[in-house]
């Protein structure tokens, strides 16, 4: 249920969540 973290991870975004939500998404190098 990966989606199920993300969407999470973008709900609680409110603080520093969302670095965390939003690195997720992009691709790692």
């Amino acid at each position: 249920k990966e989606g199920d973290i993300l969407v999470s991870g973008f709900n609680f975004g409110c603080g520093s969540s969302r670095e965390q939500a939003a690195t997720a998404f992009l691709p790692r190098r």
